[in-house]
């Protein structure tokens, strides 16, 4: 406890006093097989929790819900997977949560400083 307003280490190097958790999602594989294609990772957003995952193939004009395993509490990441998808075509995979509050991640790519980074993750197939 101080007396005085107090300026925090990270703050004096430019952070924001708030440590607010931004949605992320993120593809951690595809696995592209005969029987059926595989793309699966992880959704966080803190204490929010994460309703919903989708990924897409035309970079964002659609989006295709995926399948969520069971949150093992309100602060784990949870593991996505969009089983049987088409890769033929497709050149990328985009994807993005939705947190517990129904707020979606947000497109636009930001770097980490000064209050976290944004934007969805995308990967090359």
């Amino acid at each position: 406890m101080v007396d005085q307003p107090y300026i925090g280490y990270w703050e004096r190097r430019g952070w924001i006093k708030a440590a607010v958790v931004k949605t992320m999602s993120r593809i951690d594989t595809v696995i592209e097989a005969e029987a059926g294609s595989v793309v699966a990772g992880v959704a966080f957003s803190g204490t929010r929790g994460i309703s919903r995952v989708e990924v897409s193939l035309d970079a964002g004009t659609t989006w295709e819900e995926t399948e969520l395993e069971a949150a093992l509490s309100a602060q784990t990441r949870r593991r996505w997977r969009s089983p049987s998808f088409d890769p033929s075509g497709v050149g990328e995979i985009w994807v993005r949560a939705t947190d517990g509050l129904g707020q979606t991640q947000i497109s636009r790519v930001e770097d980490p400083h000064p209050s976290g980074a944004t934007g969805w993750h995308m990967v090359g197939v």
